[in-house]
């Protein structure tokens, strides 16, 4: 009964495998466009038809091309294709929407170079173990004619593009009148069966890393290296370049971190050698990383009892804010593994979870692993302040000020004792002013106002230049210094002037009769 049982179990497992190699067997290329008429840069694209009974993800999947494993990324629709699904993986997905405008499916965003003289293509699944591969050339066709390559009941035909569609046996390296027939039954379309040599064993090199990150964040690297035999490489000569100037050279193949400080698309090539004397590598992978701006700010910050917090994300891609920190003067919150902002969307922290509450708003900012500031909340809550008034300027004001007054006041004394008339050059008249003021004391007051109320109007000019917001109080100030001292030099010309009046009565003498 146990060796029964014992039986059934491997039988079990030994059918489970098989049906997951069956699914996983189905997803295949389904189309190549290889050859456009004209230029070719950019424009090169697979079709991948998934012909199994189960939905499958190729977001982690890779594209063999060129001795090379090329990532994929989603550009539009959704990563899983769906049964009896088709997929496009496109060398540049903006160039293949301008050419198929009407293109509505799945389409992955890749980067590799198809030969016009042909080469070994395949798929790739997350394990990296092949799922399907094909062999093509150009002597099968589809040569700068505007046709592409199409697998139908397996074998190769010319026929015209049907990218996201059914494969159509209709127009193509036969040029006919372009009528449609199913299952490659039209005799006018050219069907070459295509070899497919058993794949030669060679070394290959894969980077391990997420293909986006956000500018200023750690991205992580590592790479897989396997030999001939399939056997694991963890040893020998690993030359990285990052595409940002930055590259790395190391004797395993151990994790580590590079940093991209700028926005923009930046191609990661590792070459990996055996020997670390080699001329020349075993092996290349290249990898594109998307770097992405910091768009996430606090934009609210609640009330009582909860306090919650709400980020934005403004980007229009993910971002994963994974390691990034709120934190105020007394308190700190990092955010979990795997958080992640959708494009343009929002997500609310509950104060129940971060511990911050109304004491924190000022001071809450939002800073990146590494310390770098993202957003500061408390600075866009309060005004700009303007910048203090310089004290030596303060002080020349107010000095300036004094001298004008004393000058003032040692004017109107002399003027008062000597009981004459001042001359144009004291009272800075012109000519004409001085003959029509002659033998009058009014130009020496006029010259006394211009001396004090010139400084105000000079410290007035010198403070709203430094400061326009704050300059009134200073005006007045230096106004009322002023007005005082015209005052003073009024009551003095008035004691002056009463003083003269009196003096012919001291002449007289008294004489004795």
């Amino acid at each position: 009964m146990t060796s029964r049982m014992t039986r059934l179990f491997f039988l079990a497992i030994a059918l489970w495998a098989g049906i997951w190699n069956l699914a996983r067997a189905q997803v295949v290329i389904n189309e190549i466009m290889y050859d456009l008429e004209g230029t070719d840069t950019d424009r090169e694209w697979i079709e991948v038809l998934n012909s199994g009974s189960s939905a499958v993800d190729l977001s982690s999947w890779k594209f063999f091309e060129a001795n090379v494993n090329h990532g994929l990324a989603i550009s539009q629709g959704d990563a899983s294709i769906p049964a009896g699904g088709f997929a496009i993986i496109a060398d540049n997905t903006a160039k293949f929407l301008e050419n198929h405008a009407g293109f509505s499916g799945a389409l992955f965003d890749s980067s590799f170079l198809l030969s016009n003289t042909g080469e070994d293509l395949a798929l790739k699944d997350i394990s990296l173990t092949v799922v399907d591969q094909t062999t093509y050339s150009s002597t099968s066709g589809a040569t700068g004619d505007g046709n592409s390559l199409q697998k139908i009941n397996g074998n190769w035909i010319v026929a015209t593009p049907t990218p996201g569609a059914a494969n159509s046996a209709g127009s193509g390296g036969s040029g006919n009148d372009g009528g449609e027939s199913s299952s490659g039954e039209n005799s006018d379309s050219t069907t070459i069966p295509m070899v497919q040599p058993p794949p030669t064993p060679r070394i290959t090199v894969d980077i391990i890393s997420k293909i986006s990150v956000v500018a200023g964040v750690p991205l992580y690297f590592s790479a897989k290296a396997t030999g001939l035999s399939g056997e694991p490489l963890t040893r020998g000569k690993f030359l990285w370049s990052f595409g940002d100037g930055g590259s790395r050279e190391s004797p395993d193949n151990y994790k580590f971190t590079h940093t991209y400080f700028y926005p923009g698309e930046y191609v990661v090539i590792l070459e990996y050698s055996q020997s670390v004397y080699a001329s020349a590598p075993d092996a290349t992978d290249r990898l594109t990383i998307k770097v992405l701006p910091a768009g996430v700010s606090i934009t609210s910050f609640g009330s009582a009892p909860d306090f919650p917090v709400e980020l934005s994300n403004s980007a229009t891609s993910e971002i994963d804010i994974s390691g990034w920190v709120l934190q105020s003067v007394t308190k700190l919150f990092r955010l979990p593994q795997n958080t992640l902002m959708l494009p343009s969307k929002k997500i609310i922290l509950s104060g129940r979870l971060t511990g911050f509450t109304v004491d924190d708003a000022k001071t809450l900012r939002l800073v990146l692993p590494s310390g770098d500031l993202v957003f500061d909340y408390g600075a866009s809550l309060s005004p700009s302040s303007p910048p203090a008034l310089p004290a030596e300027e303060i002080s020349s004001a107010l000095s300036s000020v004094a001298s004008g007054v004393a000058r003032a006041v040692g004017n109107s004394s002399t003027g008062s004792a000597d009981s004459a008339p001042p001359s144009a050059e004291q009272t800075n008249l012109t000519q004409p002013d001085a003959q029509k003021f002659s033998g009058e004391t009014i130009p020496e007051i006029i010259n006394i106002e211009e001396g004090v109320l010139d400084q105000p109007a000079a410290v007035a000019q010198a403070l709203s230049e430094e400061s326009g917001k704050s300059v009134w109080p200073w005006l007045l100030g230096v106004a009322g210094v002023g007005v005082l001292g015209v005052a003073g030099v009024f009551l003095s010309r008035s004691a002056g002037a009463l003083s003269s009046a009196q003096k012919p009565s001291d002449e007289f003498e008294l004489l004795d009769e």
